[in-house]
């Protein structure tokens, strides 16, 4: 049982995680026309690689909308992700941006799975976080679908989205599915406690390898663009 948790649901993974935004080429931003992706970053606790997903509609569902959807693909398992560019004279606008950090959980509650997650950076939300939805706290049902090779063709199949495979989450190509839920975390007889995270002991940067230099992290302070 995972000790920030207090929970009545069965838990399949917990840890930290993080949402991260790319700006699109030479473009400083002022809103979501200017990001060109959208990122989830799963890290989960006992030493398992953290997860790299792209969200192809470059936000969150709204949380406070039964049934509003947002699908993505897990690009990168472990390793340092965001690998920054190692010429003289970096392109500093072009590297991805933290835009929030947080605690997670995936639990299992009657015949589905959730996707839960509390907010610890920005302390209030900021533009930033108001365009891509990341709310303070966030709750979602999870599903996924893994790519599958045909024997008779090599073209891609795709099962059905299913409860979510945490195993399957470890695999580059396999689609999630978040779908949002008009219900909070205590709903679920869950309850969590937050560290107090500042931008100085933010796990963000120790656990991703990132450089605080070579991304601009006021997103993650204020919440603003730039």
């Amino acid at each position: 049982m995972p000790l920030r948790w207090e929970h009545d649901v069965e838990f399949l993974e917990y840890g930290d995680i993080y949402f991260f935004y790319k700006v699109k080429r030479n473009v400083e931003p002022h809103g979501i026309a200017d990001v060109s992706r959208f990122f989830i970053v799963l890290d989960p606790e006992k030493e398992n690689p953290p997860r790299y997903i792209v969200m192809g509609n470059k936000w969150l569902p709204k949380v406070f909308v039964d049934g509003n959807t947002a699908w993505g693909f897990v690009q990168i398992v472990g390793g340092r992700g965001f690998r920054t560019q190692t010429s003289r004279s970096p392109n500093i606008k072009n590297t991805s941006r933290p835009a929030g950090e947080g605690i997670y959980a995936i639990v299992t509650h009657r015949d589905h799975t959730h996707l839960l997650y509390l907010l610890e950076l920005p302390k209030a939300q900021g533009p930033v976080q108001k365009a891509f939805n990341i709310q303070k706290e966030g709750n979602y049902i999870f599903q996924n679908r893994s790519v599958e090779t045909s024997p008779k063709s090599p073209d891609l199949q795709f099962s059905n989205f299913s409860r979510i495979d945490v195993n399957a989450l470890n695999k580059r190509g396999t689609e999630i599915l978040l779908v949002g839920v008009g219900s909070d975390i205590g709903r679920l007889g869950i309850s969590a406690q937050k560290d107090y995270e500042t931008i100085q002991t933010a796990d963000i940067f120790s656990k991703l390898h990132l450089d605080r230099e070579r991304h601009p992290i006021k997103s993650l302070i204020s919440g603003d663009w730039t």
